[in-house]
């Protein structure tokens, strides 16, 4: 079952690589945020490497990554579309399984009846929807430097997080969304 359950999660990490690949292709990236990238890789390559930068290298690159932020955060709220569209409406729709679930017969349940905060609950803590959510929030909210530590702090979050409910998965059957909502998956009869 548990085997199930996490070829399910690569499934649904592989049609989502899919859908953003092909969100790229549609809409490219613009044209600040590629030149952005370009001297970013000028400045280091000067450097030979990020390790010899001086300060006020970094201190650029630092200021330009801020800048290119600013220029993804329509991606992000079009990554954040995707992810509610993917881990809640069609699991809602599609009898509380994912594409992933569905392919590999296994499914969501709880209880009683599973609801919407139940599902915007998972994403928030599973797909990495939180991220696309705050990450572009704090832009607006915080400087430079407070920014990029913010954003580190929550990335690493999410990363400890997605490795600590691996573990628990692995040894207890459960995650920690499948304790805060209440729910299990389950083996769906052939």
């Amino acid at each position: 079952m548990r085997i199930r359950r996490i070829i399910a999660s690569i499934i649904d990490g592989f049609i989502l690589l899919i859908l953003l690949a092909a969100m790229l292709s549609i809409i490219p990236l613009n044209s600040k945020i590629r030149d952005g990238y370009a001297k970013m890789d000028e400045i280091e390559a000067k450097a030979e490497s990020y390790n010899k930068l001086t300060t006020a290298e970094r201190d650029e690159i630092n200021e330009i990554s801020y800048d290119i932020e600013h220029e993804f955060v329509k991606y992000y709220l079009i990554i954040s579309g995707i992810l509610i569209v993917y881990f809640i409406f069609i699991p809602k729709i599609k009898k509380d399984q994912t594409l992933g679930q569905k392919i590999m017969k296994v499914r969501l349940v709880n209880d009683s009846s599973i609801t919407w905060n139940i599902y915007i609950i998972r994403a928030l803590l599973n797909s990495g929807l939180s991220l696309m959510i705050f990450c572009p929030l704090l832009l607006y909210i915080l400087n430079r430097v407070w920014y990029s530590r913010a954003t580190s702090i929550l990335i690493m979050a999410q990363l400890i997080y997605w490795v600590v409910s691996f573990v628990m998965l692995l040894v207890s059957k459960e995650t920690i969304h499948d304790k805060i909502t209440k729910t299990r998956i389950i083996e769906v009869k052939r």
